[in-house]
């Protein structure tokens, strides 16, 4: 079953108006007291806020990690390109080595992949704890990009998936916001005869898009 959508803004307004009703009227209804109201609204904004921070965090983990591998993948490439012309006479070998490195990767798993495999190319060539293919690169040196590179891309899947977790609390507040909201409108109303002053309040105030879904009502005593 799909879950429901719903706007926690557009619930929490009409939580606010439903709020406003409840208070002016002498009981309770459907047992929302004001202070019932003033929980559920407390909550669905602590979700909402929620939800609002960790996609925050989630796009800020991605973007680093994004610029993480990005720039590794260039180093892989730079590193396999002048490996081979370098090699390519004098050693073949460990030219063979790079060459058979991945020549492209655009995922960030296959970039890893990728960094790992030239990591081992690298270990072929005759001096390879001080080669340096890009001045200042030596193997020491890539190596600690690569593990740099793989707690970013790791920091970015948990980010995401509290993120997705925080989304998915976000609706399911929204939606228990959006029945409460249904169903203490529908029973208010019809707590009051037509025309009466409690009901001319609950219908001005609590806007009618509760009958969107309402389910089953009660029945009218006008």
């Amino acid at each position: 079953m799909s879950q429901r959508r719903y706007s926690m803004e557009d619930e929490i307004d009409r939580a606010l108006n439903c709020r406003a009703a409840a208070a002016e009227l002498p009981s309770a209804i459907n047992e929302m007291t004001v202070a019932a109201w003033d929980a559920l609204i407390a909550a669905g904004r602590a979700a909402l806020r929620a939800a609002e921070e960790q996609e925050h965090d989630a796009d800020v983990a991605a973007a680093l990690m994004r610029n993480g591998v990005d720039a590794l993948n260039a180093n892989c490439q730079s590193i396999r390109a002048i490996a081979k012309a370098q090699f390519k006479r004098s050693n073949a070998v460990v030219a063979g080595q790079f060459e058979s490195t991945p020549a492209s990767a655009k995922a960030p798993e296959d970039i890893l992949s990728r960094a790992v495999a030239v990591n081992a190319a690298w270990s072929h060539v005759p001096t390879p704890d001080t080669w340096e293919p890009i001045p200042a690169l030596t193997r020491a040196a890539f190596a600690a990009n690569i593990a740099e590179a793989e707690t970013l891309v790791k920091t970015a899947v948990e980010k995401e998936k509290t993120a997705s977790l925080a989304a998915a609390q976000r609706l399911e507040k929204a939606a228990e916001l959006h029945d409460a909201n249904v169903a203490w409108y529908a029973v208010a109303k019809n707590s009051f005869p037509a025309g009466s002053p409690e009901r001319t309040m609950i219908e001005g105030t609590v806007t009618h898009h509760h009958q969107s879904e309402p389910g089953p009502q009660p029945p009218d005593v006008s």
